[in-house]
């Protein structure tokens, strides 16, 4: 991949909440600004879906304004790219119970059956419908990560005999030549790939290999991503390398721009190209990305993005300078996770997040990954209830005195961050409700600390602690829906807020 063709890229994940369509256009729009170059889109079900109707989610896309967004993309300069899964992460169609015929294991809602000819075709279908709005676009990317499952089922055990790794193969290569005879270059995660990264040659030549690695933070040559990029290229298959965008809650945190910053050192010298992935599971906002989003570009062009580019970055942004507002804005963006035993996955504090649904499903970890992290109807989580258990196991914890020592230093720490968020609403000359949103953010996260520090130390007043979380829920209901469609508004109110508000008005009677 040449300098000229190099790309520098955002991965946009449309599963669960839907981005305001509105912003989402100018946040398109905005891209090339901020040193992007591609846009990879994962439509799950926010696309126009004719053949199975049912799989449109309530906020998708028309074929209209779907048709405007690609073109937005495209007049701003972007390569664009869809992703469609082809095997597993599957589950926003899957978990219909009128496609359950075509899962691996029929208690799995994930993944297809390669064997069965019905699941292959399911996902041509959906393959050619993406493809038709696309057809001026090079990439297109399959997916094909994480297959868990395969071999479960008794064809695929039979054919696959003890080897899963054939089976992949076999499928994967097929969905690849099939976008290659419909004019796409085959895009795929590569994670099939880490034991054994000669397996690569197995797949057709043209294949761009996504090479996904979210904990690397210093680059070495006998680290993973390095010694993968190494042997794709001995083998002559070229890959793009992808840090994770915003994992975290609220705000994307330090190590995504450290992990970021460790990928950009090995790829921009050779040429390989970014793109930079983004995962809805973690209920972060789009405005709340644009730091991470402006560091790729820069950190691709060999611009050092640390604590003085960032302060320059928010001055630019919002026509104000905060001293220590990147401070503030890390501090937000912590996430606190504490060990339960017997639960094989830490809880998170104060606020929700994905991996919690450990506390929803009976069978904890191995049933939260086996159903891909939500059920379809997301109204049968009862958030509350999972709240009432977090804090029960920790009211349990045998030394509270490591939570307590914590709380009192993310207090400390949100308090000032929010401090200085509310400077940035009060002055900010330009992008002012992304400012009173970014308050809000912190806003909620300082309630939730103090509620939590409430329950856990009968140490504040109830009903000023209810107070402030009904005020901020008022500035969310209020802010929200310029950012997000009104379903995902709904969720995050009933995820973020009613727990933290249904905990405290049981405590006051």
């Amino acid at each position: 991949m040449s300098p000229n063709s190099q790309i520098v890229g955002v991965h946009l994940d449309l599963k669960y909440q839907m981005p305001g369509k509105r912003y989402l256009m100018d946040w398109v729009r905005r891209l090339p600004s901020l040193g992007i170059n591609t846009l990879l889109i994962e439509y799950e079900d926010k696309f126009p879906f004719v053949r199975h109707p049912f799989l449109r989610h309530v906020d998708a896309f028309t074929p209209a304004e779907l048709r405007e967004l690609l073109a937005a993309a495209r007049g701003a300069g972007l390569r664009v790219a869809p992703l469609l899964q082809s095997l597993s992460h599957l589950e926003f169609a899957l978990n219909h119970e009128a496609l359950a015929s075509l899962r691996e294991c029929p208690e799995i809602p994930t993944q297809i059956c390669p064997c069965n000819k019905d699941a292959v075709k399911f996902i041509h279908d959906l393959q050619d419908e993406v493809m038709a709005f696309h057809a001026e676009d090079e990439w297109f990317h399959i997916g094909a990560d994480e297959a868990w499952s395969l071999g479960s089922c008794p064809d695929c055990a039979r054919r696959a005999g003890n080897d899963t790794t054939a089976l992949w193969l076999e499928h994967t290569a097929a969905m690849c030549e099939r976008v290659r005879r419909l004019g796409k270059r085959p895009m795929m995660w590569d994670d099939a790939f880490w034991k054994e990264p000669s397996l690569a040659v197995e797949l057709p030549s043209d294949v761009l290999l996504c090479s996904w690695d979210y904990g690397v933070t210093r680059i070495a040559p006998e680290q993973n991503p390095a010694r993968l990029m190494t042997a794709y290229e001995r083998l002559g298959r070229e890959a793009v390398g992808c840090p994770c965008l915003n994992w975290g809650l609220l705000f994307p945190r330090r190590h995504t721009m450290e992990n970021t910053a460790a990928w950009a050192g090995l790829l921009r010298q050779s040429g390989r190209g970014m793109i930079n992935t983004s995962w809805a599971s973690f209920h972060t906002l789009l405005p709340t990305w644009v730091m991470q989003v402006a560091a790729t570009g820069a950190l691709m062009q060999g611009v050092e993005a640390g604590a003085e580019w960032e302060a320059d970055f928010l001055a630019g942004e919002f026509g104000v300078r905060v001293a220590g507002l990147p401070d503030a804005l890390a501090a937000l963006g912590e996430m606190w996770e504490v060990p339960i035993e017997g639960l094989k996955r830490p809880i998170t504090l104060p606020l929700h997040a994905c991996m919690d649904m450990v506390l929803h499903y009976p069978g904890g970890q191995e049933e939260r990954k086996q159903r891909g992290g939500y059920p379809l109807n997301m109204e049968e989580i009862d958030f509350t209830a999972m709240y009432r258990r977090k804090l029960e196991l920790l009211r349990g914890l045998p030394d509270a005195r490591p939570i307590h020592e914590k709380l009192d230093c993310y207090l400390g720490a949100c308090s000032g961050a929010v401090s200085k968020l509310s400077e940035l609403a009060g002055s900010a000359q330009r992008r002012r409700e992304e400012a009173a949103l970014f308050l809000a953010l912190g806003e909620l996260k300082l309630v939730a600390l103090r509620a939590l520090s409430l329950h856990l130390r009968h140490d504040l007043d109830p009903a000023s602690v209810l107070r402030d979380a009904q005020a901020c829920r008022s500035q969310l209901e209020r802010l929200l829906p310029q950012f997000v469609e009104p379903s995902g508004c709904r969720l995050l109110l009933r995820m973020w807020c009613k727990p933290i508000q249904d905990a405290l008005d049981r405590r006051s009677r």
